[in-house]
């Protein structure tokens, strides 16, 4: 026989929850008496409803079989589990609709003190843990009181009597915005509700290269394509830019890839700046995304090692090394440095500044003080050239400069 005098069953049960503030509706169930009969123990369920009545369930268990634990399943089914593994669908448990049991002292127009109340009790009264929910519409007003209060108070235009700050944001209700004296209740309320985002946009360009040898290339034409994405508003137009200097506006209204072609009269080898603006439809002041692409033109990098007589490298010199790069930074990592005798030199645009760190991080070993820098100009751009002192044997060497 079962040696259960209450269960308590651990949640409530419940038709839906309120949104946003956790509440469950609903009430305890135990297990209110437990009788032996012929071939094992009826067990009573009782519980209370939400309108007040009080209800009862009974489910047979056989002899040396127990309850281990309860639970709401879907559909609001009761389920047991018991000790040999088998779980038991008890039914369905009744619910209420609390829409029907709504009451108001000013029952043909919820005023905004009405509103107020209820916004106020249910941000007070919010929980993690179903478990220990009880309430009554008394006590608390559900969100069905608040939404009905504010379907009224909203249709009667109600305004604000005095301004209003915000110091707690809330939605679109941002700290320090002020709501002035008549502006309408409805426009609080949906600032607390709505979160306003801003549309976003990402931008490409084709061709796609953003680094450019300033010696041999000059660019005449450049396509941006801007990929905007409403969120709380429409959109309503895009912008394209060269060096913040409007170029191109486009009106839109939905989500999608718009595209500018930008051209130059006389092919261009200097650095430039692409963006793209989007903005949407909101009334006032509208929200906007930016992006933007920087195009630069650089003078290669070049790095290598030269023979034990080179003293102070010479333009030819440095565009003989075996390696050069398309950059924009004085850093290099440069790796396998194998040679008999020999000297590592490193060349770069002066306009990058001046070298303070060559090191051997593998090894911990710094070689700043073993290289002399020098300045020279190749394809009639400065450069810093840094050249290493004495001639050294070297075996998959890594410098790093920086």
């Amino acid at each position: 026989m079962i040696d259960v005098v209450t269960l308590a069953i651990a949640e409530k049960y419940t038709r839906d929850s309120l949104v946003g503030l956790g509440a469950l509706k609903g009430a305890p169930c135990t297990i209110s008496k437990t009788e032996t009969v012929s071939d094992g123990t009826e067990i009573t369920f009782k519980w209370t409803g939400d309108d007040g009545s009080t209800n009862t369930r009974k489910i047979k268990v056989k002899d040396g079989i127990s309850v281990v634990s309860a639970s709401i399943g879907s559909g609001n089914h009761l389920l047991l589990a018991l000790s040999n593994g088998n779980v038991i669908d008890a039914g369905v448990l009744p619910t209420v609709d609390d829409s029907s049991t709504v009451k108001y002292t000013n029952s043909s127009k919820p005023s905004i003190t009405n509103v107020k109340q209820g916004l106020d009790e249910a941000l007070n009264n919010i929980v993690e843990d179903a478990s220990d929910v009880s309430y009554t519409n008394s006590s608390f007003p559900t969100l069905d009181n608040v939404k009905k209060a504010l379907d009224s108070a909203l249709s009667s235009g109600a305004k604000l009597e005095q301004s209003l700050t915000v110091s707690n944001p809330i939605g679109s209700a941002t700290n320090g915005k002020v709501y002035p004296k008549d502006t309408k209740i409805e426009t609080v309320i949906r600032d607390m509700l709505i979160k306003e985002v801003a549309p976003s946009l990402t931008l490409a360009i084709v061709p796609s290269t953003t680094l450019y040898d300033v010696v041999d290339t000059v660019i005449s034409a450049v396509t941006m394509k801007a990929t905007c994405t409403k969120n709380t508003y429409n959109l309503s137009k895009v912008e394209f830019y060269l060096d913040n200097v409007l170029k191109y506006t486009q009106n839109i209204s939905a989500s999608g890839t718009y595209q500018y072609d930008m051209t130059w009269t006389t092919p261009t080898n200097t650095d430039f700046t692409l963006k793209a603006v989007v903005y949407d439809s909101k009334s006032g002041t509208p929200m906007s995304a930016s992006k933007s692409i920087t195009v630069k033109f650089v003078g290669k990098s070049y790095y290598g090692t030269v023979s034990a007589d080179v003293g102070e490298p010479t333009e030819a010199i440095i565009k003989a090394l075996q390696n050069n790069v398309l950059k924009d930074t004085k850093n290099l990592t440069y790796s396998g440095i194998t040679m008999d005798y020999g000297k590592v030199v490193y060349a770069y645009p002066s306009s990058f500044g001046a070298l303070s760190y060559i090191k051997d991080e593998k090894n911990n070993f710094s070689y700043f003080e073993s290289f002399t820098k020098t300045s020279l100009t190749i394809d009639s751009i400065p450069y810093f050239c840094y050249t290493l002192n004495e001639p050294v044997q070297a075996d998959s060497v890594e410098l790093v400069f920086k």
